[in-house]
């Protein structure tokens, strides 16, 4: 049989009026941030790149991809190589080129994840990849206001509003506004 666990204590609560995501995307963006929303294209919610809080899907009950791809791309550049012919193959490492990235619309199923990603990637060698791109990420989670007959949160000992996992959390309230849970200091 799996508990359930307490939820994580917020480090501060505040309540924000309606509007308040479109207001905020538009200043991460101007500060350089690359901002990652759920977005539909053709009826598939994942996430994706986003300029302005127009593209962000509104009524999704959990995104195709998980955070996982956010964090550990299904291919990239690890290491590279010259072949010269007569000499010897010259290896070098690859660069992990991140910028800072705010992920918003987490789910809380997805965002229970992320610990056990941490383990794998970090428990007998640290992953250089990413651990950089983990350090340099902001986890924006939301609680869900509904279930679809996919969802399985509570049957492994969670819940559509655990807060852990993320930076900040959003629990949306009915007047369009939300109540903001700060978790870490990058989610101040």
């Amino acid at each position: 049989e799996i508990e359930a666990k307490a939820m994580a204590e917020p480090k501060q609560t505040l309540v924000v009026k309606k509007g308040w995501i479109e207001r905020l995307v538009p200043v991460l963006r101007a500060k350089g941030v690359r901002v990652l929303a759920p977005v539909n294209a053709d009826g598939i919610v994942e996430f994706r790149s986003v300029e302005s809080p127009g593209e962000m899907a509104q009524d999704y009950v959990n995104t195709r991809t998980p955070l996982k791809e956010v964090l550990f791309p299904r291919s990239e550049v690890i290491l590279q190589y010259d072949k010269t012919p007569g000499a010897d193959i010259e290896f070098r490492g690859a660069e992990c080129e991140t910028e800072p990235t705010v992920v918003t619309g987490a789910r809380p199923c997805d965002l229970s994840g992320l610990g056990v990603l941490d383990a794998v990637f970090n428990w007998d060698y640290r992953d250089k990849f990413y651990s950089q791109r983990r350090t340099n990420t902001t986890f924006v989670g939301i609680a869900c206001t509904r279930a679809d007959r996919d969802c399985f949160c509570d049957s492994v000992g969670g819940g559509g509003g655990e807060n852990d996992g993320s930076d900040l959390f959003v629990r949306p309230i009915r007047d369009g506004g939300a109540l903001l849970e700060v978790m870490t200091e990058r989610g101040e």
